[in-house]
This record gives structure tokens, sequence and C-alpha cells, in this order.
């Protein structure tokens, strides 16, 4: 609760008030509600795996796997049925307790779903899963003791086994941290998560540095400090820093790269720009600057040396522009060019517009 404080204090709904709308269009998946409810109780694959890709993903890596697959599949769509089944048709004392929690705690969940902008899903109502399971043992126990079905039982158990033992050789040798040891090894050494990949929050984050920049004197610069820690991007990284607390951090794992604005001046023809930065290994980054109004694009490499320990290097550039008398606004990006278990840290970014420019480079 204390380390939340901070978050609570700058935004106290986080935003989830925009979440919280009568969503009517929500009726339309009662149905699918209901089988993912009653599916928890039984020996459903499909969720199980996460999603019914990742399944197929398995599926292509071990074609054998496919008769289980099937199998079970069907077995959980027939256990949804005798789980109805007991529900409706049994009327003993014990059914009738387990089927009125269960009708309620259903109509609970579903009903706060209709004050949601997303659909159902079985994630978001796993808490009821202790109810489910003690509707799916006693329903395995009525119909083992009247219709025998012991040995039918027995079978769907050990093919389960069986599937989720295949399922764990899956992600041993393609999805687990296994797989990627050297890059977790790299970001225990360096204290930096996000060469292990982003949060899924960083898919929605905007990647736009505008607000960090100032443009005192008509000069772009920016130190990349943020304001509130709390809701600070993923790529902005306080693990390293030339100037302040914060830098820019580039890895192959971030699901993209960051990008700001820029208003020059009418008659601006020339851009010089100098930053500091720290690499792991020698690398190059490229700086791409577009304009919308004239259909102008470049990208410009900046080859980048290698650091050692704390040592911050300097690196300066020079680009040409088209002149534009009306002074449109420039969208510059950067990406990390070569893919590679690289580290790259920006910091102290400065670009100074130019009228004029002696020779440039043309090969940029």
């Amino acid at each position: 609760m204390i380390l939340t404080l901070d978050a609570l204090w700058n935004d106290p709904l986080g935003g989830t008030e925009n979440n919280v709308v009568f969503n009517a269009r929500n009726l339309l998946y009662l149905p699918e509600f209901l089988g993912r409810y009653f599916a928890m109780g039984t020996f459903e694959i499909a969720r199980y795996t996460s999603h019914i890709e990742l399944l197929f993903q398995q599926i292509d890596v071990q074609p054998r796997v496919v008769p289980l697959a099937v199998v079970l599949i069907i077995a959980s769509a027939l256990q949804v049925v005798f789980l109805v089944y007991f529900l409706l048709l049994n009327r003993d004392k014990e059914a009738q307790t387990i089927k009125r929690l269960l009708l309620i705690s259903a109509a609970i969940v579903f009903a706060s779903f209709l004050f949601s902008i997303k659909p159902p899903i079985s994630y978001t109502f796993y808490f009821t899963f202790p109810l489910i399971l003690t509707l799916s043992l006693s329903a395995y126990a009525f119909y083992i003791d009247r219709w025998r079905l012991k040995e039918w039982f027995s079978w769907i158990f050990m093919l389960s086994i069986l599937f989720h033992l295949t399922h764990m050789l899956f992600g041993f040798n393609f999805k687990s941290i296994y797989v990627d040891r050297d890059w977790a090894s790299l970001a225990i050494q360096h204290k930096e998560h996000l060469l292990m990949g982003a949060r899924r929050v960083a898919y929605f984050e905007k990647p736009d540095l505008s607000e960090l920049f100032s443009t005192e004197g008509g000069v772009l610069s920016s130190s990349f400090e943020y304001l509130h820690d709390a809701t600070r991007p993923q790529f902005i990284s306080d693990r390293r820093a030339s100037t302040g607390e914060y830098a820019l951090v580039m890895t192959d794992r971030a699901p993209y790269f960051p990008s700001f604005r820029m208003q020059m001046e009418a008659g601006v023809n020339a851009l010089k720009g100098s930053f500091s930065y720290w690499s792991l290994y020698p690398d190059s980054i490229t700086l791409v600057t577009e304009r919308k109004a004239d259909q102008f694009w470049k990208a410009t490499r900046i080859h980048l040396e290698e650091s050692t320990a704390d040592q911050w290097q300097e690196q300066s550039f020079e680009l040409s522009l088209p002149v534009d008398e009306r002074g449109e606004p420039f969208k510059m990006y950067l990406w990390k060019d070569s893919e590679s278990m690289n580290l790259i840290y920006i910091d102290a970014l400065m670009l100074v517009p130019l009228h004029t420019i002696s020779e440039v480079d043309q090969r940029q």
C-alpha cells in the first residue's frame, strides 16, 4: 500500500473510471460466459494454454498431441453438459445448495460485465473456481456411483496428465525463460528489466516524448527527466543517466521506439544535434526525420562505440532539410539498427535548427 501512495496521490482512480460504462453488447456473450464458467470444472485445455493460438503452435511443433487434444476438447464439452445436467435434474439437497450458490455468483459476475468495456474473459472470474470445483467433484461422484463411469473418468484423467506433460515440454523448449537465459543473465547483470521485454501496458503507451523536450531559444533539448515516477513510460529508465536521474533506453525487446515532434522556424534547412550515450557493445541507431506537408523523409545513421563501466560518450551529427517557408512541424523517431543483445542509453539530446549549413555529408 505504501508503494502505491505516490500513484494514488497523482491519479487516485488511475483512469479506471473510463472503463466503467454500460455495455449492453455484452449480453450477447451470455452463452460464451456460461461455457467458460462451467469449463473451469472440466479438462478444458484450449484456455489452459492461455490462447487457442498457443495450442495450435504446440500442435505445429508436436503433431503427435493432436489425438490427445481432440479427445480432451470433446471430453471437456461433454463434461460441461454433464455439469449442467447435474444442476438441473439432481434434486439432492446438496446439489440444490450448490446450484443456488453457482447461479447467484454467475449472475453477479456476468452483471459486472454489463459495465465493462471488454467482454467476459476467463481469467477475470477465476475467483469463482472453488465453487465450480465443488460442483465438479459433486457431479463426478454422482455419475461414478450411479452410472459407473469410473474407468471413463480415469482414462480422461490420465490423458489430461499426458497432455499437460507435453505442454510443459513445449513451454520449456519454446516459451520458458530457459530459452532466453542469455537475455535473463544480461538483464540481471545490468539490472534492466526491459531486456526481458516490456510490460503489457507498454503496447498501449504513446511513444511520443515531445512533452519531455524544451524549446528554449529555438533549441530542442531533453535530458528525459520525468516528473512522476509512477507514471513514467517504460522506455525512460532510471538505471543509468549522464545528467539527472533518467535516460532513454533502447533494446531489441521494446515493442516500439520513441518519437518526438519539433516545430521549426520558417527557412530552417539543417539541424545540428548532439547527445550522450552508453552502449554495451558497438552498434548504431537511426534518426528518422519526416514532414508530412511535403512528404519529406530522411534516415540518418549514427554509429556508437562500446562504452566501459560508467563512462558516457558524446556523439554529434548534422543533417540537411528541405527549406520550408511555412515552418511546418517535423516528426522524428529513433530506432535501433541491429538485432543483437545490446543495451543503449541516450541522454542530453539537443537539436539546433540552422538556416544555413556548410558541407553536410550527403551520404547520410
